[in-house]
């Protein structure tokens, strides 16, 4: 079942680390490369199985990719005037790096796995809602493009260090959340008024959103849990086909 160069050095290499454990590879669908796929058994008492398991297919995805593909609008190559819709584009990889930003501690990094369409998205589609703000943002983040969407539900694959400590989000939990993201600080946010926030961001309109494979949340205070039920079905239709 281990086949390949590069998934069998890193089974190996995780057999070492861990030598109680039983790994298995698989050909990840994302990237085509050969991934540790999951752990029958783990020694390390501070992850339990299901974390493990993700950790291993994270750490080594971020390895093999760089970039992934997101739903967004770019200030230059599109233009607000000239252009409809959702343009598919190469992004970076988001990270977490709590040296670099210390803010992480108190973010984290969801494998998107439902997203929803509402009549903002279509206002933004249409270039009729948020002009100023999208573009405002952009020129003080120092960038053009923007990604797109803010209603989801996703998987956590990286938590700061801080995280499970004031949320109680784990590894590997079911999350979903508010678009707006408030800062925490402020006197509205302090007595319980979060939804006034004088410093809050916008998923997918003055912050970067989660129209894409992957995406970091970075204030947790409006995120829930969310425990999928098998009567859960999303169906998904558009009229309009995403523009590559």
């Amino acid at each position: 079942m281990l086949q390949g160069g590069c998934g069998k050095q890193a089974c190996l290499r995780r057999r070492a680390e861990y030598p109680a454990q039983k790994f298995y590879g698989q050909r990840h669908a994302i990237t085509g490369r050969l991934v540790v796929l999951f752990v029958l058994r783990t020694t390390c008492p501070e992850l339990h199985e299901g974390q493990f398991y993700l950790r291993l297919i994270y750490d080594n995805l971020k390895k093999t990719m760089n970039s992934i593909s997101a739903l967004t609008y770019d200030v230059k190559e599109d233009g607000w005037e000239t252009s409809t819709g959702f343009i598919k584009r190469e992004v970076t990889m988001p990270a977490l790096d709590e040296k670099a930003n210390p803010k992480d501690v108190l973010a984290v990094l969801l494998e998107i796995q439902y997203a929803g369409v509402c009549g903002t998205d279509r206002g933004i589609w249409n270039r009729q809602v948020f002009k100023e703000l999208i573009h405002q943002t952009l020129e003080r983040e120092n960038k053009s493009t923007r990604i797109l969407g803010h209603e989801f539900v996703g998987r956590v694959v990286e938590a700061g260090s801080q995280v499970e400590n004031l949320y109680g989000i784990r590894v590997g939990d079911n999350v979903s959340g508010d678009s707006h993201v408030t800062c925490g600080r402020c006197f509205q946010c302090r007595v319980g008024e979060e939804e006034v926030c004088q410093d809050q961001a916008i998923l997918g309109i003055s912050t970067d959103g989660i129209f894409s494979k992957y995406a970091k949340i970075c204030h947790l205070g409006r995120i829930c849990h969310y425990h999928k039920s098998e009567s859960d079905h999303p169906k998904v239709r558009s009229k309009n086909p995403v523009k590559e």
